[in-house]
Parts: C-alpha cells; structure tokens; sequence
C-alpha cells in the first residue's frame, strides 16, 4: 500500500503544479518570488525573470507586461520597468562609446 500512496500523492503533486502553472507567473524580484496571473495561458513562460530583459526579449513575451500591471503588484512593475530602462540605457551608451 505503500507504493499506491506515494504514486497517488506524485499524481496529485503534478496536478496542483499543472493547475499552478496554467494560471500564474513565477517572477523573482528584490523581494522574493511573485505569482502573477497569467492573462495568456501557456506553460512556457511559467518561470520568468524579468530583471535582466532587454526591450527584445519583451517583444516576444507580450502577455507578461499586461500580467504585471493587472498584479498591481508595484514592487514587481518598478524592478521589471527599471531592468529594462537600464539594460536599453548600458546598450546605446555601449554603441556610443564603441562607435
């Protein structure tokens, strides 16, 4: 019985990490890990850190902005919004110096 009971408990483990996954954003930032509600459901951008996207990588990740701001979670906007000012800025300066 004891082998039931660990398979069952793996089964629903992977259920409520499944339903987890289609419904929210894992997002680290300063003040640890986030859940944000997934406005476009997909299982690729589960996992996403934010604090090193340049304006590129946003592009292809379209619903997150949107999951972001309807968080209302300000922490979370102002370090995504910073990380990606920054990241623009440290690229034109690097242009401008190397041109």
């Amino acid at each position: 019985m004891n082998k039931i009971s660990a398979f069952l408990f793996g089964i629903v483990l992977v259920a409520i990490l499944m339903f987890v996954s289609l419904k929210y954003h894992v997002m680290p930032a300063t003040g640890g890990f986030h859940l944000v509600p997934e406005v476009m459901v997909n299982l690729s951008s589960f996992y996403t850190d934010v604090r090193d996207f340049t304006l590129q990588v946003w592009k292809h990740h379209r619903g997150l902005p949107l999951a972001i701001f309807r968080s209302k979670n300000l922490a979370l906007q102002e370090q995504a919004a910073k990380g990606a000012l920054g990241n623009m800025l440290e690229e034109t300066w690097n242009d401008w110096r190397t041109a």
